[in-house]
């Protein structure tokens, strides 16, 4: 991450389960982009969709405080993320830099 807070352990975490949900969207979307007709690609990519979710949920879950809170900062989660999933085709379209070269 460039700049700004330490992320904590649980916010590393976090932002490490929202790239693999943006890695599954961005498989999502080349797939509708490229034309292929899989339907069998597609749900498979569907059900992994379901389970980073899930995943993104259990750690938000594990993120509460006793009172119910969040102890994940969103600021820095977001920030790390972006970073991470710009590693990736779809990150770089959701999140440019000057001098990117998009697919």
């Amino acid at each position: 991450m460039t700049g700004g807070p330490t992320p904590t352990p649980a916010e590393a975490r976090l932002a490490g389960q929202l790239e693999a949900l943006f890695d599954v969207v961005g498989r999502i979307a080349f797939t509708a982009l490229d034309g292929r007709d899989d339907a069998h690609y597609l749900e498979e990519k569907a059900r992994d969709l379901a389970r980073a979710a899930d995943r993104v949920a259990d750690c938000l879950e594990a993120g509460r405080d006793e009172v119910g809170g969040h102890t994940v900062r969103v600021g820095v989660v977001a920030r790390l993320a972006a970073d991470l999933v710009r590693r990736q085709p779809a990150g770089r379209l959701l999140f440019p830099r000057a001098g990117d070269g998009v697919r």
